[in-house]
């Protein structure tokens, strides 16, 4: 799947502001997000850290396998549980569609 972008990605908007993996419609996306919703980097934030929690949990617990469907740029759990936990989950890559 190639990266289209001139649109915004949730991964981007969540990079912004501060990261470096971030483009201008992820910047545009965000800023609108803020206007209408201030709260918004407290809930991006408690949703990354819920994520994180609950793959530490399940891995923690013996799961092996995790399903997730990131977009283009955003490490999947499976990839926080195998860099932050040390479990080595079988990954099958599956195409969209």
């Amino acid at each position: 799947m190639a990266l289209d972008i001139r649109r915004p990605y949730s991964a981007g908007m969540y990079d912004f502001p501060g990261g470096m993996t971030n483009f201008e419609p992820d910047r545009v996306a965000t800023e609108q997000a803020l206007a209408g919703f201030p709260q918004y980097p407290v809930a991006a934030c408690g949703n990354r850290a819920f994520m994180h929690r609950t793959t530490r949990m399940l891995a923690q617990s013996g799961v092996t396998q995790f399903l997730d469907i990131p977009g283009p740029r955003v490490h999947s759990a499976h990839h926080g549980a195998r860099r932050r936990h040390g479990v080595r989950p079988a990954r099958r890559r599956e195409a969209a569609g």
